[in-house]
């Protein structure tokens, strides 16, 4: 049985093959929904911005183009009360010396919240389960789901740095600066990726995030 959704989902595109395979998959499990791959974009903030002018739909799923989404717990009881932004994983802390929101010590610690299945080429799909859903201070930017009118409210960063690695944070502390809770709930997705590679401007713009926010 399809899942009504109500939800756009928006997300940088660069290869059509990933972004037809997730259209293709949404339509397996979803009904009320709009897809957009916005293909040129330098940034995801941009891409949120160029998305959220034609949405349409209740609810704003931001996610990346190497995902699959396997289901979405009922948005309406999630999105009640101050919830702001919602995730399938993040963190409850981070620190000037980690910022970035996973850290195996994080995890050893309980201090990380959520799961995420992972699977690249080939090999078996695994499951990262990071701990108990709740709340959180930054949400991974795999998967951010906010109301269209929340977003508009908040707004989009306009910023020059942040464009591939740390949006996320960014966006996060955005939201919990106005005074908005963000929480992991259970959203569960493939995500095509072992993110294991650092491009070279994560270590600039994580020099610039620790800079700007500690």
């Amino acid at each position: 049985m399809l899942t009504n959704i109500n939800a756009s989902f928006i997300f940088p595109a660069t290869e059509a093959r990933l972004a037809n395979r997730l259209i293709n998959t949404l339509g397996n499990k979803f009904t009320n929904f709009e897809a957009f791959p916005l293909y040129g974009m330098n940034s995801f903030f941009q891409t949120w911005r160029n998305g959220l002018s034609k949405a349409k739909k209740k609810y704003l799923v931001l996610t990346h183009q190497d995902v699959e989404f396997i289901s979405i717990p009922d948005l309406d009881k999630i999105f009640s009360e101050n919830t702001g932004m919602i995730g399938p994983a993040g963190t409850k802390i981070i620190t000037k010396k980690d910022p970035w929101w996973f850290s195996p010590g994080r995890l050893e610690n309980n201090h990380l919240s959520g799961e995420v299945f992972h699977k690249k080429g080939g090999k078996r799909m695994t499951k990262s389960f990071y701990g108990k859903y709740g709340e959180v201070l930054v949400l991974d930017g795999v998967c951010l789901i906010t109301e269209k009118e929340i977003l508009a409210k908040v707004g989009v960063p306009k910023i020059t740095w942040a464009r591939w690695d740390f949006y996320d944070h960014v966006i996060s502390l955005k939201f919990i600066n106005k005074g908005y809770t963000l929480k992991t709930s259970p959203i569960k997705l493939v995500h095509f990726s072992s993110g294991e590679k650092r491009r070279p401007d994560y270590f600039k713009n994580q020099e610039i995030f620790v800079k700007t926010y500690f």
